[in-house]
């Protein structure tokens, strides 16, 4: 699947099974995403010290996410971006639900708590937020769009990728300048 968004191109497949190292299926399928996009056959993904991606010798943003069988790479020539793919893990969420989410989006994403995690994870990957408690992150609710900290964000897409048998639920955030 390739979607654009103004300046911003998503990439979203599947990785691969087999046997090997989960995380080396999971680079080459982010790498295959990559450098299956117009100009970006020899691109090299770095990684700064907070573990935060980069092209180098590019002026572009990317974000990169991977779920157990599917990855996603967002790139823009303009905003930073934010990207999160999550397979189905209800019971995982559910645990977690209440330290992540203020009582007013435990109310407004009831049954919807992938929505609400994969929203929140490509937030954090926007708001330079290493170590900020996921409560700060304020999901969209009502007339409020999503913010951290000052900075707002715009959701481009969230919900499921449009590709053979994913069920996989997919966020887009892109920065509001």
């Amino acid at each position: 699947m390739l979607e654009r968004f103004d300046e911003i191109i998503l990439a979203v497949g599947p990785i691969p099974a087999g046997t090997g190292n989960r995380r080396d299926r999971e680079r080459a399928s982010v790498t295959a995403l990559l450098h299956g996009l117009p100009g970006y056959a020899d691109a090299v993904i770095a990684h700064r010290p907070d573990g935060a991606p980069y092209i180098p010798g590019r002026d572009v943003h990317i974000s990169i996410s991977h779920s157990r069988r599917w990855a996603a790479v967002a790139l823009s020539t303009g905003r930073r971006v934010g990207v999160d793919i999550e397979e189905p893990r209800p019971e995982q969420l559910e645990r977690v639900a209440h330290r992540i989410m203020t009582p007013v989006e435990l109310d407004a994403y009831e049954g919807r708590l992938l929505e609400a995690w994969t929203l929140k994870e490509a937030m954090y990957k926007l708001g330079d937020a290493e170590g900020a408690p996921g409560r700060e992150f304020r999901l969209p609710v009502g007339d409020v769009g999503p913010s951290f900290r000052g900075l707002r964000f715009e959701v481009l897409f969230c919900g499921q990728p449009a590709a053979t048998d994913c069920d996989a639920h997919l966020s887009l955030l892109a920065e509001i300048r």
